[in-house]
């Protein structure tokens, strides 16, 4: 500022220079040039979201249930005869190396515990592949007396 001259009126800034940014009816700034929504435009909003999420859940729900491979399933009962422990695991591993042979890329399931292993096989061949898998079983266990059982879909 040079002397004898007064400060520019802070009426005279707002109408002069632009806004920085346009602002909403709420106060806010308006950066994206969009207004705000009514609730009850939200809530319809919502509601259709809703609407169409759930036609695709039932939709796929659906589909999953004709696409639901077969489950079968083979019990091996009765491994604690073996004494000792390096034998057991050794057994242990046997069947399942044979589980995932006969099983190919099929989806299993296997859970064990100290006295009885149980397989599953899904897929539409999971019959076949748990017959075969027993027929392998009763080999390895071939003088053993484990109780081999199996509950075919």
């Amino acid at each position: 500022m040079t002397e004898g001259s007064t400060p520019p009126s802070a009426e005279k800034d707002n109408t002069d220079a632009p806004a920085l940014s346009p602002t909403r009816p709420d106060g806010w700034p308006d950066w994206l040039g969009r207004r705000p929504i009514p609730t009850t435009e939200r809530d319809k909003l919502r509601e259709r979201i809703d609407a169409d999420r759930y036609a695709r859940d039932t939709t796929r729900a659906e589909t999953d249930l004709q696409l639901t491979p077969h489950f079968s399933y083979l019990v091996i009962d009765g491994l604690t005869e073996e004494d000792q422990p390096r034998k057991r695991a050794h057994l242990r591993a046997r069947i399942s190396i044979a589980t995932r042979l006969a099983a190919g890329e099929s989806r299993t399931h296997y859970e064990t515990t100290e006295h009885r292993i149980t397989i599953g096989i899904a897929g539409p061949d999971a019959r076949d592949q748990i017959l075969a898998l027993r027929k392998e079983n009763q080999r390895i266990g071939r003088g053993r007396r484990w109780i081999i059982t199996e509950e075919l879909t």
